[in-house]
């Protein structure tokens, strides 16, 4: 692929990657439901969000973020391997449609009242940080991504 190529194929995956990331902010949401079901009767009866509940919803929104995450960082990886040309506009991209889900949580959960968030809004502020961090991790030590989410299928 010339460098034209890999220019066009980051300027086209940064709209498509948006929308189906911005798409994929909702399963990230869902990823958190777990820990927001299991915490509600607590968060009933003393008015306030426990730490456990707020890490296992954080940790089920993390582990959906990081799907997100390792699908785009092995696509734009198979996309660049080996094809003699700076991947640097793919990997651009790649940083871009990964963060974009956490990102939308982020920005959904800052719109809200503070008496209309939930756990998940509050859970958000832990997932997004580690998500992008989880970006990093899969970029530079591609074990770590197949190890657990090897099984995530990539372009």
């Amino acid at each position: 692929m010339s460098l034209i190529g890999t220019i066009g194929l980051a300027i086209l995956a940064i709209p498509i990657g948006t929308l189906i990331g911005a798409l994929w902010a909702f399963a990230v949401g869902l990823g958190g439901v777990p820990g927001a079901v299991l915490t509600h009767r607590v968060i009933v009866r003393r008015g306030s969000i426990p730490t456990w509940g707020l890490m296992l919803t954080a940790a089920g929104q993390l582990f959906v973020s990081l799907i997100w995450v390792a699908f785009v960082v092995e696509s734009a990886r198979s996309q660049t391997t080996g094809s003699g040309v700076s991947p640097w506009p793919v990997w651009v991209a790649a940083w871009w449609v990964a963060g974009v889900p956490t990102w939308a949580a982020v920005k959904d959960a800052a719109q809200k009242q503070p008496h209309e968030r939930t756990v998940q809004d509050g859970a958000i502020a832990i997932t997004a940080p580690l998500a992008v961090a989880g970006f990093f991790v899969f970029f530079l030590f591609p074990p770590v991504s197949n190890a657990a989410w090897g099984w995530v299928p990539h372009f």
